[in-house]
This record gives C-alpha cells, structure tokens and sequence, in this order.
C-alpha cells in the first residue's frame, strides 16, 4: 500500500510544497493536522487528542511553469467527507473542479521561481478543517515550441507557440544552418524582427533552388527579453524526393554557415537501406550510416539510472500525432489534458531498415533526424533518448503478429541484422553528449523461455531454429552496443500473463544469464552490459493491484507488475552477473476507469485490471494512460528505475483482420481501429479519459 500512496502523483506533471496546515475550532471537535513523514494529516481531533486524518496532503515538491499540475492529496478513508480548493495567494492559476480530491491547475508562467498558495477545507457536514498548500513554481525552460518540426512541400511560414511573452513582445530570428542546396532549401534569408500574437510566433521563410548540395535540416535561434534558444527543423522526405522538380519562388538568398559537425555530405548512402530515394546525412554521421564506429570522442562517465537529473527526448512524430487530435477538440480541460500528453517523452521504433539513415515514409524522421532534432535544443541537464530495436531475424517467430521483420533465418538475413545493429550502435556512439536508453528486442526473452519449459524437442523442431538465430544474434546486439558508453541497454521480460509460471521465470532468468555470457564473443574489450529489465512493454497490466483480498494477494505476481518483478529478482538471484533493475512501461496501464475500485475486498471486481483475462491485449476498453515517464518512481523499491512510456499511447495495436493473433475484434477492445502503429484519436482520447492518476475530473465520457 505504501508505494501504492507513493506512485498515486501525477509524476513529472506537478510537484508541489506544501505547508503547515491552519486549525480550525469548533464547537465539539476542532480541525487538526499532524506531520507524518512526506504527508501533512488533515482532519480533527478525536477523543483521546489525536489528528483522525481525512485526507493527506504531500510537504515537498515543485511544478513547472505552464503545465496543468494536479493538487497533491490522497484519502484512505471511506466516511463521506466534502473537499474545496481556493487559492489564496500569489499569481493567479485557473482550478479545475476545486471539489476535486486533486483538483487541477493551469500553473501561470513565471519568468522566476514564484510560490501560489492554496487552501484546501474539508467538512463532514458539521466540522470544517483547512489547511495550507504551498506550490513552488519553477520558470520556463522552453519559451518557444514549434507547432511542427516538419517541414513539407509548399510551405512558407513556420509556426511557433510561444509561452511567457506577451503580445507584441519583440523576437529576434537569426538562421544558424541551411547550406546552398540543389532543388528545395527552407532557408531564412536573414535575422528579422518579428512580434508575438496570440501566443504565437509566425516565421516566413523562402523556398529556393540552386546548383548545391541538398540540406536537410534548418537550424534558427531565437531570442526574446535576453532568453534565445536554438531549435532544429527537418525538411520532409516527400520534399527530397521532389526536388528535381521544385519551383523556385526565389531567386537569390543571404548565404549562413552551418556548423562544420552537421555539414552536408551528397555522397552518403547507408548500407542498411535499400532506398533509392537517400536524404542526406550530415557529415559527423556518414560513417556511421555504413557502421563505423567513431574513432575518436568524449564520452561521459556512465550513471546509474540514465533518466535520473536528465531531459527526456520528445519525439515530435509523437507530438504532432496528438496535436492533429487536439485542435478539433471543443473541451477545453480534455484539450489542456493533450497539450500535457504532448510534452511527454516516447520511444523511438527503430523496427526497419529504413529507420537508422533512410527515408522514412509518412513525414516520420530517421534516426540521424530524431538525433540532430535533440542535438539542435538547448538544454541545461543531459539529454535521453529512449529507443525500442525491433527487427531480429525470424521476428515473433515469423508469426503476422508485429511483422515477421525484414530478415528471415538465414546466412544473409543474420549478416544483413548485424550490419543493422552496428548502424544503429554507431549512430548512437556518435552522439555522446546523448544518453541512450535501449530496450532491445522486444518479445524474444520470452518466447525464448516459453520455448524452452514448453518445447517437445522430439516433434518441434521448429522453434529449435529460432531459439538459436534469437540468441546468437541477441548476444551480438548486446556486444555491439555495450561498446558505446553512452548507450544503456535492457532486455524485454514481457508481463506474467506470458512468463505465467516459476518454472518460466526461472527459464527466463536463465536464458538471460546465457544471452549474456555468449555477448562475450561481440564486445571487443569491451565487457558487455545489460542495465536491466523492461516490464509491461506494449501492455496494461497495472503497476500495483492494492485492493484484492489477502485470500486473492496469493495470485499478485501474476496479476500486478510489480509482483512479477519482485519474483524474477528472486530467479535473478542466482546469476551473479545480471542486472536487478527494472523499468516499467506505463504508458496504458493507469486503469482509472469509472468503477475504479477504492477499497480492498474480494474479487475480480476489486482489480484495477478488471479486462477479465490478461490474454486480451488489443485496443482495450477501458484501459487508460498511466504514470508519466519519470526517473525513481517507488520510494519504496529503488530497483525500479524509471516508469516510461514505451508503446506511444494513441498507437492501434492493429486492426480487426489481426485477430487470431491480437485479439484486435474481441469484445475486450474498442471497434473499428487502424492498423499496428497507425493513429488511433478514439482510443487516444479514451486513455485521457481513464488515466490514473486522473488527467480529467469528471471523466468526460461523452467525448
């Protein structure tokens, strides 16, 4: 129950100080507080002059400027009791349903660290007990955030919300990058003025054409009341390809430089991509593009938890995704709810051959863009960049489900998945001043261990031949990447409704140990490294199940998360040279439907994760968002490393033809999704509706 008090924040959204809570007297009874370590006990004194807490509300932490915070407090008691929120000092915030128990708030912008005040009262319906909340408001760390970072065909302005400045405010706009080019060029001719209008910034910017080298990024700074910042833009694939035919609508241009590290090379080609259509690649990472590693470079000192103190990367595919849904949305809390979601940091699926230098296909960025775009923000803390690779031979042993991937089981199809992952390691070890999370291989640990309890060696020989390219090329995968110190890798351990056994657990534990050892042969001089374990990737499965009865608590390793991790570290155990650590993908495993259990009793009606069988997984009702990514989120189990979001919530899992591998036409999900990976805005704006901790109150079910 305690890390269930812990983990029930809004992580990364709001953080908030909180001070010494104002007796009130009454007749009988008086208002009351006391200190209980993080928490300030609200409510009144009983008879023998102690604090019966109603509520509790958290002492310590901060909030961001501009995000809809939530106010910190939590009950365990069920007598009926009425909540109000009132604001009492400092710049002026806008409450969200102040009879919430955690109301939430549009936090102001500040250009310095200010304090808001609020006032929480609690009444029984005879007595009344306030006390205080203090919010420490840090400034912004980003005024200006692009509306896209893409730019496409027929473009000629970028647009830019801006924060903290009010209208009329002066912005300077210099270019930084963006060489002569051959065919289309997005380029600013020179530094201009510019004002702010609605909260907006509109940049106009000019297509050209000219006898050079194709650029394929745009480099601008910023500046506005002494703050600049530097921002990064990514001219579409589409617009490459079309290149021989633009038009010029300009016929001459101001000349800017471009930083030598992120020149242009026209002669790149990667030799993982069969595109013939190439974007070009800056020069610090050509080689790289063929896997070579850098020879040369900085590398930090390696940390413990690479999310701990660090910026998490935002993929801006992700952002504009949920940006096409909320500016159709007439709600205006569920679409302050998206503009939060937004901001939220997702993995990068390097799933394809085309991800690493290609051309990718719907406007996505490459993996050398999603670098540069990171390598382009200004930021104070270390960045992380979070990626998921995907695309081992035989993939999901050959099975529709998730794609069999683009090698088979095969001399050539081994050597074409080794040149993949040296490309992807190199690119990584060329940007040391980025800190990469890698969770590598989703699915294959497990089916790994389901194989080996499961398997009759007598009749299936089969999986024998996937068993064997699966670690083989695993192993290389981990040797390969252990080479770049920036890199952190962690294999997938998939949920207990896969491994459902002690007997699995133990296979897993153990065919991990092997991988492990067998890397060895792949890592140069360099020792290989695991970091840890990803649980949960790509499914619902709640954190924690507090509310089943002790005579039901027997089954919580296979029904919580945090349950099953607790069991592998006992398998673990006995491998002295795997890791112990874990991060939780919590991207759709909140569960804060309507019925959303809130005291303990027995029966699958007090499951958070109430789907009926865990072997449902696709598109599901009901499910909604969970934890924000954030670094240390169980106080009480320091093993765990981060929760993150892994599967970009909004992303179908597949589409009703996929049913006889996903369960994508049961009665468990929601009708009519797209296909894997697609944008699927209804099942988007359910996992609003239902996340826990709560991103609306009331649930607007009508949506």
């Amino acid at each position: 129950m305690g890390a269930l008090i812990k983990n029930i924040l809004p992580l990364a959204a709001a953080l908030f100080l909180l001070s010494a809570c104002n007796d009130n007297q009454t007749a009988q009874k008086v208002g009351c507080s006391s200190s209980d370590g993080e928490y300030l006990q609200v409510g009144f004194e009983g008879t023998s002059d102690t604090c019966d807490a109603r509520i509790y509300v958290k002492k310590q932490e901060y909030a961001d400027s501009g995000v809809m915070a939530r106010l910190d407090a939590y009950t365990l008691d069920d007598r009926e009791i009425s909540i109000t929120w009132t604001q009492v000092d400092g710049p002026e915030a806008l409450i969200i349903d102040r009879q919430a128990l955690n109301a939430q708030v549009v936090v102001p912008y500040v250009d310095e660290v200010q304090t808001l005040t609020f006032e929480v009262s609690i009444s029984d319906g005879l007595l009344t007990s306030t006390g205080g909340q203090v919010v420490t408001v840090l400034p912004l760390t980003q005024v200006f955030r692009p509306v896209s970072t893409l730019l496409n065909t027929g473009s000629t302005s970028i647009q830019l919300t801006v924060k903290g400045l009010t209208n009329g405010t002066a912005v300077s706009v210099r270019p930084l990058g963006g060489t002569a080019v051959a065919g289309v060029d997005y380029r600013l001719n020179e530094q201009i003025a510019l004002e702010v209008n609605d909260n907006l910034l509109n940049v106009p910017i000019t297509v050209l054409q000219s006898g050079e080298d194709l650029s394929r990024y745009l480099h601008l700074e910023f500046s506005s009341n002494g703050k600049t910042e530097t921002l990064t833009f990514v001219i579409a694939s589409e617009v490459l390809a079309g290149a021989s035919s633009a038009v010029s609508v300009s016929s001459s241009s101001v000349g800017v430089n471009i930083p030598s590290s992120l020149a242009i090379s026209s002669s790149s080609s990667s030799s993982v991509t069969s595109s013939s259509e190439q974007s070009a690649i800056p020069l610090r990472f050509e080689d790289a593009c063929n896997g070579v590693f850098p020879s040369d470079g900085v590398f930090p000192a390696r940390v413990d938890n690479p999310y701990v103190g660090a910026d998490l990367y935002v993929d801006p595919n992700f952002e504009s995704r949920v940006e096409s849904t909320r500016v159709d949305i007439g709600d205006p809390q569920l679409a302050a709810a998206m503009e939060l979601v937004k901001t939220q940091s997702t993995s990068i699926w390097v799933a394809d051959v085309e991800k690493p230098c290609g051309v990718e296909g719907g406007g996505q960025f490459n993996l050398v863009d999603h670098i540069v775009s990171a390598l382009g923000v200004t930021h104070e803390a270390p960045m992380t960049m979070t990626l998921t690779i995907y695309n081992i031979p035989g993939r999901e042993f050959g099975s529709r489900a998730g794609g069999a991937g683009d090698f088979d089981l095969s001399a050539q199809g081994e050597l074409g998945y080794r040149k993949f992952i040296d490309t992807v390691a190199a690119l990584m070890a060329s940007a040391p001043e980025i800190r990469f999370v890698v969770l590598l291989e989703p699915h294959t640990l497990a089916k790994l261990a389901d194989q080996a309890v499961s398997r009759n060696p007598a009749s299936d020989s089969a999986p024998a031949v996937f068993e064997q390219y699966y670690k083989d090329n695993l192993a290389y995968a981990i040797g390969r990447l252990s080479q770049g110190s920036n890199i952190y890798t962690y294999l997938d351990v998939s949920t207990p409704e896969w491994v459902d056994s002690i007997s699995k657990k133990a296979a897993l534990m153990n065919v991990a140990n092997e991988v492990l050892e067998l890397a060895g042969q792949f890592g140069g001089a360099v020792e290989p490294q695991v970091e840890g374990f990803v649980a949960n990737t790509l499914n619902y499965i709640a954190y924690e199940e507090p509310f089943i009865d002790d005579v039901y608590r027997s089954e919580v390793s296979r029904l919580s998360i945090v349950g099953y991790i607790d069991s592998l570290r006992n398998e673990a155990a006995v491998f002295p040279s795997l890791p112990t650590s874990f991060i939780v993908d919590s991207s759709r495993n909140g569960w804060g439907r309507p019925d959303r259990p809130s005291e303990i009793g027995y029966g699958k009606e007090y499951l958070l994760d109430n789907r009926g069988s865990q072997n449902s997984w696709c598109n599901l009702k009901m499910a909604g968002m969970g934890q924000f990514p954030t670094a240390s989120p169980d106080m009480d189990r320091s093993y765990i490393q981060a929760f993150y979001w892994f599967k970009p919530p909004g992303e179908s899992d597949g589409d009703e033809m996929e049913d006889e591998y996903y369960g994508c036409a049961s009665e468990a999900a929601m009708p009519a999704p797209p296909s894997g990976g697609q944008w699927f805005e209804a099942h988007f704006i359910q996992l609003i509706n239902y996340a826990w901790p709560r991103l609306l109150s009331p649930i607007n079910d009508e949506t």
